[in-house]
Formats: C-alpha cells, structure tokens, sequence
C-alpha cells in the first residue's frame, strides 16, 4: 500500500529538513553568502517535492478508497510514474544547483569572508 510510501517519506524528508536547517544555519553564521544562497535554493526545491508528494499521497488515498480498482485500471499507471517523475525532477535540479561554474572550486577549497572578516582584513592592510 500506500501508507508505507507515506511514512517513509515523512521519515525522509524529516531528516532532509533537520540536517538542510543545520547546515543553513551555520552557513548564515559563517556569513556564507554565496553557499547559503544554493542550500536555500535547494530547501526550496525539497519544499516543493514534499508538497507535491503530500499531493499525490493524498490523492492517491482517495482514488483507491472511492472507486474499485477494475474501473480506474487505466490511471493507475500514473501513480508509479508519478514518483519516477519527482525523483527525477529532484535530481535535475540538484544537478541545476550544483552544476560546475568558475566559481564551484571556491566553494569546495575556502571559506568565504564574512562581511565583518573582509572589512577587518582590508583595514589590517591599510596598516
């Protein structure tokens, strides 16, 4: 059924959403702008799979408890494929956000100046 898909992504996306706001938030202490930036992104696209997912869920329950299945064997299809669908549609964002610039070797080697770091060090050199 149904109901373990649910839980299962409730489990899912509670982890994704625990471990995104940890990592948001210490980008937003560290006063990573540019990383903050491509996690929010990100949080936005899981936001909007998460909803489309409760959707569908919803949906889903209702198809199966109103109607017998021998009169809707023609749109049963499309709750397998849907799932196919936001998967991959997850994945081709993910692979949007984090596709390679000039600036992805930044990302991975140093951290970012704070705001207050970069006025400090531009005062430390007019010394």
């Amino acid at each position: 059924g149904i109901l373990p898909v649910f839980v299962l992504d409730v489990l899912f996306y509670w982890w994704l959403f625990g471990a995104l706001t940890a990592t948001i938030g210490q980008l937003s202490a560290r006063r990573q702008h540019a990383k903050l930036t491509l996690y929010r992104r990100f949080s936005h696209v899981l936001l909007a799979s998460a909803l489309l997912s409760a959707a569908m869920i919803t949906w889903q329950l209702g198809a199966l408890a109103g109607d017998p299945l021998d009169e809707s064997w023609a749109t049963l299809w499309v709750f397998d494929a849907f799932w196919h669908a936001l998967y991959f549609a997850v994945l081709l964002a993910v692979c949007y956000l984090w596709s390679p610039t000039k600036s992805n070797l930044q990302y991975a080697y140093m951290d970012e100046l704070g705001q207050e770091e970069m006025q400090n060090a531009t005062e430390l050199d007019d010394f």
